[in-house]
């Protein structure tokens, strides 16, 4: 039941909260503007998570304060890096950002929806290193984005 509720959760505060976002906000992009959002966001993150959470990721979080604290850092990291990239990036016409330029509410909620996604992950990882279906499934995420779909292009893969 676990997994199932890890999953949903998921979808609700992942791709269903965006795809409402984009809906009532007047920019011109709405969810899902890309493969990411529509196949990586609402396919492979929930997976990912109700596979983690099936492994026992929410009873090992207490126990395991070394992985905690790392996977906290680490993902304060990541958020900052991710920050600065968001901030950079102008997407024309994007849900995420307000007239100005900046963050709109949307923008803060997708922000805060990666951190804790990024900590669901580095954690998981970092715990369940030797499961290969996190792996892929995390591995599937990663071919859904534009960039990295470039670099393997560009790597010739």
């Amino acid at each position: 039941m676990e997994t199932v509720l890890a999953f949903m959760a998921t979808i609700l505060f992942g791709p269903a909260a965006f795809f409402v976002f984009t809906r009532i906000s007047t920019k011109s992009t709405a969810f899902p503007s890309s493969v990411t959002g529509l196949v990586g966001d609402t396919v492979f993150l929930p997976l990912f998570n109700a596979l983690a959470v099936y492994y026992g990721l929410v009873q090992i979080l207490d126990s395991q304060k070394g992985l905690l604290w790392t996977s906290i850092l680490l993902t304060t990291l990541f958020i900052i890096l991710y920050f600065i990239y968001r901030k950079k990036v102008r997407e024309k016409g994007s849900w995420m950002y307000g007239e100005k330029g900046s963050f709109n509410f949307a923008g803060w909620y997708h922000l805060g929806y990666v951190g804790i996604q990024s900590f669901v992950v580095t954690f998981s990882l970092l715990h369940f290193y030797t499961h290969i279906w996190l792996w892929l499934i995390l591995f599937g995420y990663a071919a859904t984005a534009t960039q990295f779909r470039g670099a393997l292009k560009s790597w010739r893969l």
